[in-house]
C-alpha cells in the first residue's frame, strides 16, 4: 500500500493535551527518593507539566490529629491540630522536579469523616463529610497554606479537582446527590478564599454523571472551571462481581499455591478476552460524545490507559505503545487535558509488585527502565507544532504526518487488540513536492526495539534486579534512530518499509 502526502500541504496546531498532565499513585509515595527521581526524569524527557495523584488530604499525611488518635481517654478527641507540613513537602518535590500540582482533593481526613469505610491499603476514607461547614472551613485551611507557601500566581496556575471517580462506591460512599452538595461546598470554599483559583469535577469513570453534573452547576449557579472524567478500554462492558465469579477467584487461589503474588493477581483480574471484542478508537468515540456534553467547557480527562487492570501484561508491551499513540492521535482537538494514568509501577493501591515487570500502569517500571508506552511518547514529544490535514488508514495500518522546521515526520502504526495471526505489511511513504532530500532516518518500536522485556528475558528474568543490570536494560532498550532506504526523483520522495502489528515507527525526512 503506498501512504501518499503532499509536503506543500494545509496543516493546523498539533494537539500537546496528552503533555499537559500525567497521572501517579497517592501523595505520601512522592516522599520517595526513586519517586522524585523518576518524576524528574519524565517531566525532562516527555514535558509533562502537571501532575496529579490521590490522597493529598489522607490520613497517612497526618493533616489532621487528635490527641485521642493514641490515648483513647475521654475528651482525647476534641483536642486536635491541624498541620499541612507534609503537604508542603510533596508539593515542593513536585515543584523541585520542574512540575506543578494537578490537585485531587481526596481522601475524606477521618476528624470530618461521617463514616469509616475507606479504600486501599492506604485507607483513604470515602465518606461524605459529617459536617460540610467543617468540611469547608478545613478546604479554606488547605488553600490558604497553599497560598501562603508558594504564593497567589503560582498557586492559581494549579488545577483543584473534587474528589476521584465518585460514581463508584468503592471511592465514595455518598452517591451522586452526596457528591454534588461536596463539590457545591469545595467549591464555594475555594473561591470564597481566591476567585482565580480553578476548581471542577466531577472526576468519573467511564464519562459518567457529566450532563447531569454540568446541569446542577448551572442550577445551583456554581463555580465550575472545567468538566472531568476517566475512561479505559473495556469500561463500558463493565465487570460483573457475582456469585460465579468468587467461586472462580477462590479456584484460581487453589490452583496458584506457591506461585508469586503478580502471578495470581494476573490470573485473578486480568482477562483477555475483553481486549477481544473492544472496538478500536473506543475511547475517541467516547471522547467526541463528552466534548458535545461540555460544549466551549475546558474538557479534562485525568486518567486513561490501554487497561483498567492492575496487573495486565499489556502494559508492559508493545500493545500498549501502539494504543496510546493511536490513541492521542485519534483524540486530535478534543480534549483541553489528557492525562496518562500513571507515569510509574512505584504504585500501591492494593498490592506493590516489586517484579521488575509486573504489569503496572506506568510508563516506567519499579526499577525506573523505560516501557514501550514511555518511548510512545517519546516519539510524541518528538513531532513538529504543525499537523498535516492528512489522515490515512487501511488494512490496520494507518499514519499521521507532522512539520518540523525542515524536516517531514511520518507516524506509521498498526494497533490491534489481538496479535494471532498478523503478518508484516508492505508499505511504501510517498512524499511529494520535495526539491531535495538530504536524510531519512527511522526510529521503531517492535519486538527488536524499545522492548525491555525481552532484554530482561534475555538475561533468565533476574529479580530483583542489580543497578548494572537495570542499566543494561535501558541501554539495550533504548530509542535508536538509523538511516532508512529510500529513492527521490528530484521531486518525488519514496520510502519503502514494512509494519506489523502493534508496532510503531516513526520516519523523519530532512529536506
Amino acid at each position: 500500500m503506498d501512504i501518499r502526502l503532499d509536503i506543500h500541504g494545509s496543516t493546523h496546531p498539533a494537539d500537546r493535551s496528552w503533555q499537559v498532565c500525567v497521572g501517579s499513585d497517592h501523595a505520601f509515595q512522592v516522599h520517595r527518593a526513586d519517586f522524585q527521581q523518576q518524576m524528574a526524569f519524565i517531566h525532562q524527557e516527555l514535558g509533562f507539566r502537571y501532575i496529579r495523584f490521590h490522597g493529598i488530604l489522607n490520613d497517612d499525611m497526618n493533616i489532621l490529629q487528635s490527641l485521642g488518635d493514641f490515648l483513647p481517654f475521654p475528651g482525647a478527641k476534641e483536642i486536635r491540630s491541624t498541620n499541612f507540613f507534609q503537604v508542603g513537602r510533596v508539593y515542593d518535590a513536585v515543584l523541585r522536579a520542574g512540575m506543578k500540582p494537578f490537585v485531587e482533593l481526596s481522601f475524606m481526613p477521618s476528624a470530618l469523616a461521617s463514616g469509616k469505610k475507606t479504600i486501599f491499603h492506604y485507607k483513604g476514607n470515602v465518606t461524605p463529610p459529617k459536617d460540610h461547614a467543617a468540611w469547608a472551613r478545613f478546604i479554606q485551611q488547605f488553600i490558604r497554606f497553599l497560598l501562603d507557601r508558594y504564593g497567589e500566581q503560582e498557586v492559581e496556575s494549579w488545577y483543584f479537582e473534587v474528589w476521584n471517580e465518585p460514581d463508584l462506591e468503592g471511592f465514595w460512599s455518598g452517591g451522586q446527590d452526596g457528591y454534588f452538595e461536596l463539590y457545591k461546598a469545595t467549591a464555594l470554599a475555594i473561591k470564597a478564599v481566591n476567585p482565580r483559583l480553578r476548581v471542577g469535577g466531577p472526576s468519573t469513570s467511564a464519562n459518567r454523571w457529566l450532563s447531569e453534573f454540568l446541569d446542577f452547576c448551572t442550577a445551583e449557579h456554581l463555580p465550575l472551571d472545567f468538566l472531568s472524567s476517566h475512561h479505559y478500554p473495556g469500561d463500558a462492558f463493565g465487570h460483573a462481581f457475582n456469585a460465579d465469579r468468587v467461586q472462580e477467584w477462590r479456584r484460581i487461589i487453589r490452583a496458584s499455591k506457591g506461585l508469586p503474588v503478580d502471578e495470581v493477581n494476573r490470573r485473578l483480574f486480568y482477562e483477555p478476552e475483553v481486549l477481544r471484542v473492544i472496538p478500536k478508537g473506543i475511547l475517541t468515540e467516547q471522547l467526541r460524545s463528552s466534548r458535545k456534553i461540555a460544549g466551549n467547557l475546558p474538557l479534562f480527562y485525568t486518567e486513561w490507559n490501554c487497561s483498567a487492570t492492575f496487573g495486565a501484561p499489556i502494559h508492559d508491551t508493545r500493545l500498549s505503545a501502539a494504543f496510546a499513540l493511536k490513541t492521542v492521535l485519534d483524540n486530535d482537538g478534543l480534549a483541553d487535558i489528557y492525562s496518562f494514568w500513571c507515569f510509574s509501577d512505584l504504585f500501591e493501591e492494593i498490592l506493590f509488585l516489586a517484579q521488575p515487570f509486573n504489569g503496572g500502569f506506568g510508563l516506567l517500571t519499579v526499577d525506573g527502565i523505560p516501557k514501550p508506552n514511555f518511548w510512545a511518547f517519546k516519539l510524541l514529544s518528538m513531532l513538529g507544532d504543525e499537523r498535516f490535514d492528512f489522515r490515512f488508514e487501511q488494512n490496520g495500518v494507518e499514519a499521521a504526518a507532522f512539520r518540523n522546521a525542515d524536516r517531514i515526520q511520518v507516524l506509521l502504526y498498526h494497533q490491534d487488540f489481538v496479535e494471532e495471526g498478523k503478518e508484516q505489511q508492505a508499505v511504501r511513504i510517498v512524499l511529494n513536492g520535495a526539491a531535495s532530500v538530504k536524510s531519512v532516518t527511522v526510529q521503531s518500536i517492535d519486538e527488536e526495539h524499545c522492548n525491555p522485556m525481552r532484554v530482561w528475558q534475555a538475561m533468565g528474568s533476574p529479580a530483583p534486579l542489580k543497578p548494572h543490570e537495570v542499566e543494561a536494560i535501558k541501554a539495550e532498550s533504548a530509542l535508536e534512530e538509523t538511516a532508512a532506504p529510500f529513492t527521490f526523483d528530484g521531486n518525488t520522495l519514496t520510502v519503502p518499509t514494512t509494519i506489523g502489528v502493534n508496532e510503531v515507527k516513526l520516519f523523519t525526512v530532512t529536506l
